[in-house]
C-alpha cells in the first residue's frame, strides 16, 4: 500500500538555509586553520513537543522527533572543498480526540520518515570570494510511502564575501519542489 508522503514541510523549507549555513561554516573553518583533506563529523539531535490544543478543535497532538545528521568534506585543492550531507529523521506524531466525519481520526500520521541528501561544492575564488552551491534530494514520508511520490529535488548557489576570518556576508537563492503543491523559489542572506 501506498503511505502518506509530505510529513513535515516545515523542516523541509529550512534545508535550503541549513545547508548553505554549513557550506558557509565549512569554508570559513578551511580558512581559519588548514583541516585535514577529509573531514567527517556527526551530529544527533533530538526534541519532543508536549501535547498541545488544536486550534478550533477539542483535540491535542504531541511530536518527538530524532534525528543524525553527517557530514563529509573533502578538500580537493587549496579552493575547492566537495562535501556531501547525509540528513537522518524520525518523527513520530500522536493526536487525540480528532473527528472527522463521524468516526475517530486519531491516526491521521503515526510515524514519519525524512531522508536528505545534499551534495555540495565550495570555490573560493580567491581570499575574500568564494561561491558555494549544491543539490537538495529530501525524501519524507511513512516507512511504506513510495519512493517516487515522496521525493522533493532542487538546488542552491551563494556568493560569499569575507570581510576577515570572522565576519562573511552571503547572499544567493535556493528552490525546490514541494510535495503536493508549487515549488519554491526562495533568497538566501547568510552572516
Amino acid at each position: 500500500g501506498r503511505g502518506r508522503v509530505g510529513a513535515d514541510r516545515r523542516r523541509a523549507s529550512s534545508a535550503p538555509g541549513r545547508a548553505c549555513s554549513a557550506g558557509a561554516q565549512e569554508a570559513t573553518d578551511a580558512k581559519a586553520s588548514k583541516p585535514p583533506r577529509v573531514r567527517f563529523e556527526l551530529s544527533p539531535r533530538g526534541e519532543y513537543a508536549f501535547e498541545s490544543d488544536l486550534d478550533d478543535q477539542d483535540a491535542e497532538a504531541a511530536v518527538g522527533r530524532a534525528g543524525l545528521g553527517s557530514r563529509l568534506s573533502y578538500q580537493a585543492t587549496e579552493r575547492l572543498t566537495l562535501m556531501l550531507r547525509l540528513d537522518l529523521e524520525a518523527s513520530w506524531y500522536r493526536f487525540s480526540g480528532i473527528r472527522s466525519g463521524g468516526g475517530d481520526a486519531e491516526d491521521l500520521l503515526e510515524d514519519a520518515y525524512t531522508v536528505g541528501i545534499t551534495p555540495m561544492v565550495v570555490y573560493g575564488i580567491d581570499s575574500k570570494w568564494s561561491v558555494i552551491g549544491g543539490l537538495l534530494i529530501e525524501f519524507s514520508g511513512e516507512a511504506d510511502a513510495d519512493v517516487g511520490d515522496s521525493g522533493t529535488y532542487g538546488g542552491f548557489g551563494t556568493v560569499r564575501y569575507a570581510f576577515n576570518d570572522r565576519f562573511a556576508l552571503s547572499a544567493g537563492l535556493a528552490g525546490k519542489s514541494r510535495l503536493e503543491d508549487d515549488a519554491r523559489v526562495i533568497p538566501l542572506l547568510g552572516i
